[in-house]
């Protein structure tokens, strides 16, 4: 019996999309605000991909804590290195002021596959000058005054600075900037001029021309694309991120402080996307195109805290303004179309898309945690935060030029007159309300408890996919080329009245069709206890069981709840080391399991179904279907931490985990059980106080299984359906399957369509068994590095080799009815790999006590094997030469690399 429900209820309370991509953009802000420190006063560490190599060889302290033997260890166990050396201060002039710094200075030699975008990803290494780094510290230790900064990059793509200086226990101001270049690839073949703004136009040069040019076809298009476009050099595609901001901290009083703080993130450039024309979706014309990135994000966040000796409050307020200064692209297409017979356009010379939407997020927080220590220790918390997030983009229509849909002139489809609304009006609150509580009853036992509800509210008002200037609901696709548009003239006279409509009781030409999109929000609220005996002087045992209950509004489960049991033991003195263990389950379940929640928003929820004819556009999905964030589910974890001294010299450190995760009522999606295993190990030895050893080793496996069923698009009220034993169901007209047998019949009605169509199984028309077809991946990730550094008197040398490997296999099996069954791809696509290895070496030689000479070396070498590009280079037009299938594929991929990186740097201190 299928689980499917049809609920119809009043109007939809929906919003209007520039393409789904408006709503995504909000969903996206939907989640709970996660500020990291970069966001709030910038970035907390600034430097670059040549900045752990300058600082690591720095002098150690042969005073400081660690150098007085070669085994000094931490409170927790661990092997200490001495601190690095800071240099004295030097007197400017008699004011009372000080300063000490360094600067380095040189330049790289770089060899190789330079250009390789694996190793341009985030960091700019060419040949050249280089600064390394600067940094200063300038202070007047009787004022309480300062003054500190450091630099490095700079002139490069990965530069950064940043100073401060203020008085200290008083006030300070900070400020920041960095670069960060992220190249996508290196191997592009670009066909437009305008990259990077909002109109891209083909590039004269390449002979190709919108559409085809006048009287062309699929297939002298397409000619013109394989003469042209292995002709078109490489050039390279990368966005740059621009970051800076302000800073500024007041202490008010000895309880109390200020802060203000202001950043800007600007990302430029251009990136690969996907562009699908035509008919079925595009799924015969496809290309890659440029698309054009330059967004500017600017945080401004003050907040007070204040604190006593029980009591402390923090209050933030916050704001996180988004602009995107190409919100629309158009694009030259040189693939081509056929003329539209749904809509009457002649051709489509242009395509169009929107982007992320500006949109603004405001937040308000506070925090408060008191301390009773008279009460067993007791300490309470709670925040209570209130977020806003909003964008009203103007929305665009569904097409650049003049269509006409249904015979019915006048609907200006290429103009907003044919939307029921010109901008967006989205609207999604949130608010978080979270308490918790930690007090020790006994002594050696600690108790924590919390309460945790975070909602989410849209307050986006209502929006109808329908034309008001002819009443026709829906909306064009591809830029006017398909028309899923619902022309019944009863409903077109009632002008987007849906309740009018649906009191007409008219069915609806199709039940496919979007008349609105789906407004989502939820409630989650979690209640957790935590306790925590110490039972002997070395060792613990701890608890904590929660339940997390989560309302949805439109969704397949509309409550779930989660709860997650974790045991754990720590042992401070087993085997000379620290054993720290822990066990956690957690089960998910939902109340009934509705497979498709969304029909109200189809056009299948305007009038009644229909008693004769194909149901199949009333049936969205299989209903065995479980999706994947929804899905019941069994966890459980094994997590495994031990260290100890192997000698006074020597440190092992070994952990793991293994995590399994089963669905145990998924017949289709994420099914069966997914599992992913780890175990790391790490050695430090220490022999001298000159000398440090370590090598570490990681690996980690996964496997995931899924399952679909391809549909029949058959669902046929009254018409007889064979059932044969391999699992295939097909109309009496349908010759027999090989060496199948003939084991029944079923016939759909209006009474029984959605119990004999609805679900997957061996009888059903809709979504045979024999339709089905599953997929298996695997994972297997390995990590390996050596690294030591060693003082030859005044020489020193630092010297690290990486090795990484990731290797993905797929597995795929299929049904006998999977049409057209994909037998030339065997058990699935070759393994994808990716390997890469990295050496990095220094040696110091100091001059004399101010000026050191560093030497640099960076090998670095990268293999990749993805399927995805295999043959691209060669061949990046493989369609057939009637251009039935106008694939052009213009980026060929990432590529093997081998990079050599030598650098001399002179460091001067003063």
């Amino acid at each position: 019996m299928s689980t499917r429900q049809r609920v119809r209820r009043g109007r939809p309370a929906c919003a209007p999309h520039r393409t789904l991509v408006g709503f995504a953009a909000l969903a996206m802000l939907a989640a709970p605000a996660a500020w990291a420190d970069s966001g709030l006063v910038g970035d907390t560490t600034l430097g670059n991909s040549v900045t752990p190599l300058s600082e690591e060889l720095r002098l150690r302290d042969a005073e400081g804590l660690g150098a007085e033997s070669a085994n000094h260890r931490t409170p927790t166990g661990f092997l200490q290195v001495a601190p690095y050396v800071f240099g004295e201060k030097t007197p400017l002039g008699d004011k009372g002021w000080v300063s000490r710094g360094s600067i380095e200075f040189g330049g790289f030699g770089v060899s190789g596959d330079r250009n390789a975008a694996l190793w341009r990803t985030y960091r700019d290494v060419d040949r050249g000058g280089y600064l390394a780094g600067l940094s200063f510290e300038v202070e007047n230790p009787k004022e309480g005054l300062f003054i500190e900064g450091k630099a490095g990059g700079i002139g490069y793509d990965d530069q950064y600075a940043g100073v401060s200086f203020g008085r200290h226990n008083g006030w300070k101001v900070s400020a920041f900037y960095n670069e960060t270049p992220h190249v996508y690839t290196t191997t592009y073949r670009n066909l437009w001029d305008g990259v990077g703004t909002s109109n891209l136009t083909l590039r004269g040069s390449t002979g190709l021309v919108a559409n085809g040019g006048p009287g062309a076809t699929a297939a002298t298009a397409y000619a013109a694309l394989k003469a042209a476009v292995p002709n078109v050099p490489y050039s390279t595609l990368e966005v740059k991120r621009d970051k800076g901001g302000l800073r500024f901290e007041m202490q008010l009083t000895d309880a109390a402080e200020l802060f203000v703080s202001l950043t800007n993130e600007r990302r430029k450039g251009a990136r690969p996307l996907g562009m699908t024309t035509g008919a079925n979706g595009g799924t015969n014309d496809t290309i890659d195109i440029p698309e054009s990135i330059d967004y500017d994000t600017t945080d401004v966040v003050a907040g007070l805290q204040w604190s006593n000796r029980r009591t402390s409050v923090n209050v933030r307020a916050a704001a996180s303004l988004f602009r995107n200064h190409v919100d629309t692209l158009t694009v030259e297409d040189p693939l081509f179309v056929a003329p539209s017979v749904a809509t009457g356009i002649a051709s489509f010379p242009k395509a169009r898309f929107a982007l992320y939407p500006d949109n603004d997020m405001y937040n308000l927080k506070a925090e408060v945690a008191h301390s009773m220590p008279e009460l067993a220790r007791l300490r309470l918390t709670g925040v209570v935060s209130l977020t806003e997030m909003r964008q009203n983009a103007a929305l665009i229509p569904s097409t650049l030029a003049p269509a006409t849909v249904g015979g019915i002139a006048g609907g200006a489809w290429d103009t907003t007159d044919s939307l029921s609304r010109k901008n967006a009006k989205q609207r999604l609150d949130t608010q978080l309300v979270d308490l918790g509580a930690a007090f020790s009853p006994a002594d050696g036992v600690d108790v924590r408890a919390k309460l945790r509800r975070f909602e989410t509210r849209n307050k986006t008002p209502e929006y109808y996919a329908c034309n008001p200037l002819t009443g026709q609901w829906g909306r064009l696709m591809n830029d006017g080329f398909a028309a899923p548009v619902i022309n019944i003239p009863a409903y077109n006279a009632l002008r987007c009245d849906l309740e009018a409509i649906r009191a007409l009781g008219i069915v609806p030409t199709n039940a496919n069709t979007n008349i609105a999109a789906v407004p989502y929000q939820y409630t989650q609220d979690n209640a957790s206890a935590a306790a925590e005996w110490r039972f002997a002087r070395t060792q613990t045992l701890n608890a904590s069981l929660e339940r997390e209950t989560t309302k949805r509004e439109n969704r397949e489960y509309s409550r779930t709840h989660e709860d997650r049991l974790k045991v754990g033991y720590v042992n401070r003195n087993l085997g000379g080391g620290t054993l720290r263990a822990s066990l956690e389950g957690a089960q998910r379940r939902g109340n009934t399991y509705n497979p498709d929640p969304y029909e109200e928003y189809y056009s299948a929820s305007m009038g009644p179904e229909p008693t004769a004819g194909s149901l199949a556009g009333y049936l969205h999905t299989n209903g065995l279907m479980r999706k994947y964030d929804l899905a019941d589910r069994d966890t459980s974890t094994l997590n495994l931490r031990f260290n100890t001294a192997l000698a006074e010299d020597l440190d092992l450190m070994v952990t793991g985990q293994l995590r399994e995760m089963k669905y145990p009522d998924s017949l289709f999606g994420r099914i069966g059980k997914q599992t992913q295993n780890s175990v790391n190990f790490d050695l430090n030895w220490q022999p001298t106080p000159r000398t440090s050893v370590f090598g570490f080793a990681a690996f980690q496996d996964g496997k995931l299984r899924q399952k679909n069923v391809q549909q029949t698009n058959s669902c046929t009220l009254g018409t007889t359906y064979n059932v044969w034993s391999n699992g295939q169901v097909l109309l009496p007209t349908a010759p027999a399957p090989a060496g199948a047998t003939l084991v029944g019949t079923v016939t759909p009605t209006a009474a029984n369509f959605l119990t004999v169509c609805g679900d997957a199984g061996a009888t059903s028309p809709m979504w045979p068994s024999a339709n089905a077809w599953s997929f298996e991946q695997k994972d297997r990730n390995s990590t390996f590095g050596i690294g030591g550094r060693h003082d030859f008197g005044p020489v020193r040398l630092d010297a690290t080799y990486t090795w990484t490997e990731g290797v993905t296999k797929t597995r795929y099996q299929y049904g006998p009815g999977v049409n057209p069954n994909p037998t030339a791809l065997g058990s699935g696509f070759p393994d994808m790999k990716i390997r890469q290895e990295a050496l990095d070496a220094n040696v110091m030689l100091p001059l004399t006590s101010k000026m050191t000479l560093r030497l640099m070396l960076r090998h670095e070498r990268g293999k990749i094997r993805d399927w995805h590009y295999e043959g691209i280079a060669a061949n990046p037009t493989p369609g057939p030469a009637t251009g039935a299938q106008q694939q052009v594929y213009l980026d060929a991929g990432p590529q093997d690399y081998r990079v050599t990186a030598v650098g001399a740097f002179l460091q001067v201190a003063w």
